[in-house]
């Protein structure tokens, strides 16, 4: 078995950032605060309940493509959306309406 080689560190000048997505005042504005805590909780080590639940088949092949733990990443996509709406700081972000059955 070949060892692996470690990678070079770079110097600044030789890192090219021209992807990297500008760190403007609407992404400071946007961006939610996680204390580690709240990150391991995020991460799926909260307690678990067992649940039916109804998604657009879309939304479950997306996930499902991820591959292996696509379940907690449907869990940390609503647990972000849940801490944005608990933050209190997007007025513009109103919670999703419910709609009436028939």
């Amino acid at each position: 078995m070949e060892a692996k080689k470690r990678p070079r560190s770079a110097r600044e000048g030789q890192i090219d950032y021209s992807d990297a997505p500008k760190l403007d005042q609407h992404f400071f504005a946007t961006a939610l605060t996680v204390e580690p805590g709240m990150l391991l909780t995020a991460l799926g080590s909260g307690k678990k309940r067992q649940m039916t639940l109804r998604i657009d088949e879309d939304v479950v092949d997306f996930f499902k493509s991820q591959g292996k733990g696509y379940q907690r990443l449907m869990n940390f996509a609503l647990r972000a959306y849940m801490l944005r709406q608990q933050s209190g700081r997007f007025a513009e972000d109103k919670p999703l309406k419910r709609r009436k059955r028939a």
